[in-house]
């Protein structure tokens, strides 16, 4: 079995909107849920992996992912991709006709076909992308929780308090600048990640969190070790644009989308917001 990519054309949703509007001022809102609950059912449906016939022992090496799972979250939320072999291995493959295809290394290559799948129907988390293909995160939500422990709001109000916090707080600098700059240093990471198992595969979350550009590495030290990141969700509002004095000309001269704003380190520039097109000229 190959799995592809996909390409899905999506109806056009109520009013011929190509977005699901939810009131979520209100505590319920039926109409619009149920609206987009439908929509997503008649995309899964056309979807080519989601009625695909799959051979029993890939359905065999997804039950033991789910037991290891069950028995202890957080310490086997992954697996490296040699662990995963294994597991493979002991449910009976690679089958015959892999064998006969591929030859040597027809075990990797057709758990590789497997985690694919797996992926594409959203059960796992796998990349095949270099310095991802050794990790297979078995609890997708233990990555989406990895990434929250960053991306979050990070108020006085403590509303999405984690129990690292009040280590984190105590970097007083480091917890200013990733609440107030959105930059994050690899020394309060440390502290946001501390528990063993996100400790084990730091270097590789942070290469997925990279893929999906929720952070973004700085400048590195000489030594190549990056020491800080940028999380671009957690930027502040960019008051020279709000408060530039020549924000009323600029709205009528160039539409909001093309403005491109840079920083500068010394008081030479005379100005701080420019368009795309006087940029192009520099």
């Amino acid at each position: 079995m190959e799995c592809s990519k996909t390409t899905v054309t999506v109806t056009l949703g109520q009013d011929n909107l190509f977005f699901f509007p939810i009131d979520n001022t209100r505590k319920t809102d039926k109409e619009g849920i149920q609206n987009l609950r439908t929509a997503i059912e008649k995309v899964g449906k056309g979807l080519k992996f989601v009625n695909a016939m799959i051979p029993m022992k890939w359905i065999q090496v997804y039950d033991q992912f789910s037991k290891l799972v069950e028995v202890d979250q957080k310490a086997r939320s992954f697996l490296s991709l040699k662990e995963v072999m294994g597991v493979a291995k002991l449910c009976g493959m690679p089958s015959q006709k892999v064998k006969e295809q591929v030859g040597d290394g027809a075990l990797e290559h057709e758990v590789k076909e497997m985690l694919r799948y797996f992926h594409q129907v959203g059960v796992i988390n796998y990349h095949l992308e270099p310095g991802l293909q050794d990790l297979v995160i078995l609890d997708p939500q233990w990555m989406v929780e990895s990434a929250t422990r960053i991306i979050r709001e990070l108020g006085d109000d403590k509303l999405h308090e984690i129990e690292q916090d009040e280590e984190a707080r105590k970097h007083v600098d480091l917890w200013d600048d990733l609440r107030k700059r959105g930059i994050l240093d690899a020394k309060l990471l440390a502290v946001l990640w501390d528990d063993p198992s996100r400790t084990k595969v730091k270097d590789k979350l942070l290469l997925l969190m990279e893929k999906f550009d929720l952070v973004i590495p700085m400048k590195p030290k000489e030594n190549g070790a990056i020491e800080k990141y940028l999380v671009p969700s957690l930027l502040p509002p960019d008051d020279a644009v709000k408060e530039n004095a020549e924000l009323p000309n600029l709205r009528e001269k160039y539409p909001i989308w093309k403005w491109c704003v840079f920083y500068f380190s010394t008081q030479e520039t005379k100005k701080d917001v420019y368009s795309v097109e006087e940029m192009k000229k520099h």
